[in-house]
């Protein structure tokens, strides 16, 4: 499987209603392992994916009693299972990667305690709601649940909150899948080592060079000039590589079996050349605008057939 729909993933299209059963859905969550010198994908360990409606009061910075309400994503594992353990992090990361969203969560033991033994919150302030909700997902214990559970909850997730109502463009006919990974460790930490291993080193040069194919040519076009990064988009190389590798940790979308084995790597360099290509694009179509307001004398009669490359020519041999 791989990863979940996104539009799946949403109890209702409406606004919350507090107080409804959750549903829960069985998530594959990659896990990936150092292994021959590489950090490699190993396999998945299913587990549960819940959205949450939470409701909880908060006390502003005047003493005044506030009220939030928002959606949590979980994944939960039982604590019987030997494959996921306390403090591993999970994952999340949206596709098409052209979205740039990721959450990272570490995965907690339930408080195993009931209400009354949490922290007193009346006696405590908050500037503001989003204070208060990173309050509730920063103790070492997870703030809600009691049952013999791992728990890694992200509150108000970036990336279903940043697509929610979000209009796709035409020829974007695939919906938004949520894919899942996890990395025993620190996965901030193992992207920096994996962006300043030889094979990171290698595509940093590559990208420098021009030396990296990040376009698609149809088999029957034939291409004249060979599609350029602009300067601005080599400046941006290094974090687009790390934004690469967090998002290559949540491991494939489809045929993720076929990856168990396969260095993580050869899926981050997937990704970094659709995030080249998608910014290029951008970029191009940007300088275009600005010249056809400056100079519009200079610019073609008709537009490229694509925004990647120069010319194109039929090949009808």
């Amino acid at each position: 499987m791989g990863s979940l729909a996104y539009d799946e993933s949403e109890p209702t299209r409406s606004e919350p209603i507090f107080g409804s059963l959750d549903n829960d859905r069985v998530a594959l969550i990659m896990r990936v392992e150092h292994r021959a010198d590489e950090w490699r994908f190993r396999d998945e360990v299913p587990a549960l994916n819940r959205r949450e409606a939470r409701c909880e009061t908060w006390y502003d910075s005047a003493g005044q009693c506030q009220t939030a309400r928002w959606y949590r994503e979980t994944v939960r594992v039982s604590t019987q299972q030997r494959k996921i353990a306390k403090g591993n992090s999970l994952v999340l990361a949206v596709y098409p990667y052209s979205t740039a969203q990721i959450d990272i969560a570490l995965f907690k033991r339930g408080s195993q305690k009931g209400s009354l033994d949490r922290p007193d919150v009346a006696r405590l302030r908050f500037a503001n709601e989003g204070e208060f909700l990173q309050w509730t997902e920063s103790h070492p214990w997870d703030y809600w649940e009691t049952g013999r559970h791992l728990v890694a909850g992200i509150s108000r997730p970036k990336p279903l909150q940043d697509l929610r109502g979000k209009q796709r463009r035409p020829r974007e006919s695939e919906p938004y899948r949520l894919v899942f990974g996890l990395c025993e460790s620190d996965c901030q930490a193992l992207a920096r080592e994996l962006a300043r291993s030889p094979r990171g080193l290698t595509l940093l040069e590559r990208v420098e060079k021009d030396r990296l194919k990040f376009w698609f040519r149809p088999a029957t076009l034939k291409m004249k000039n060979i599609p350029r990064l602009s300067s601005g988009i080599k400046e941006q190389a290094e974090h687009l590589l790390d934004l690469a590798i967090r998002l290559a940790l949540a491991g494939p979308v489809t045929d993720s079996e076929s990856w168990f084995g396969k260095p993580v790597m050869d899926l981050a360099e997937q990704i970094l050349t659709t995030i080249l290509n998608n910014h290029n694009r951008v970029a191009n179509h940007r300088d275009q605008r600005h010249t056809k307001l400056s100079n519009p004398d200079e610019l073609p009669d008709k537009p490229n057939r694509d925004s990647d490359s120069d010319e194109f020519e039929e090949d009808n041999a």
